[in-house]
């Protein structure tokens, strides 16, 4: 078999050379998730929304803060935890 040479072709070629490897290249690149799984409420699923912060939801709850609001909640939980007395065994 031999290889002939056509300019003609040349530019289409390239073409086609470019769209093969910018799909490679994307074909590699692992695609962002979509959410994770809480280690501590069973259904209990975290998302990222962009422009506002992030959700928290399950079967029967949807919470949704900024990331500043998540931080305070955190702090607010465990002084409620305290004052509470949750952490006291009964």
């Amino acid at each position: 078999m031999t290889l002939v040479y056509d300019p003609s072709i040349e530019e289409e070629y390239r073409k086609e050379q470019a769209a093969k490897a910018d799909e490679e290249a994307r074909a590699i690149v692992p695609l962002q998730p979509a959410s994770l799984w809480s280690r501590v409420l069973q259904d209990g699923t975290f998302k990222k929304v962009n422009g506002i912060g992030m959700v928290l939801q399950g079967m029967n709850y949807h919470l949704m803060l900024s990331a500043s609001e998540w931080m305070q909640l955190t702090e607010e939980i465990k002084v409620a935890i305290r004052q509470l007395g949750a952490d006291e065994q009964n």
